[in-house]
């Protein structure tokens, strides 16, 4: 589960970018993000607003770090 709202956020969008390559590293992403939530509906953000706030530097860059820890290299 995620502990705040940043990484709730962080991991909802990350659950995206993945999900076409990874789709069941995304569902688990999209659940810890989901659970956080489900207590805290007013702190999710749109995907803009999170790029916006800093907490992801770049779509591309976070897909490519992701696809690479997740397919082991």
């Amino acid at each position: 589960m995620a502990e705040d709202s940043r990484e709730a956020n962080v991991f909802r969008l990350a659950a995206m970018v993945v999900r076409s390559r990874f789709p069941g590293e995304s569902a688990r992403l999209m659940h810890a993000s989901e659970r956080y939530f489900a207590t805290h509906p007013n702190d999710r953000l749109d995907s803009v607003a999170v790029v916006r706030q800093g907490w992801v530097v770049s779509l591309p860059r976070l897909r490519d770090m992701l696809s690479q820890q997740l397919s082991g290299h």
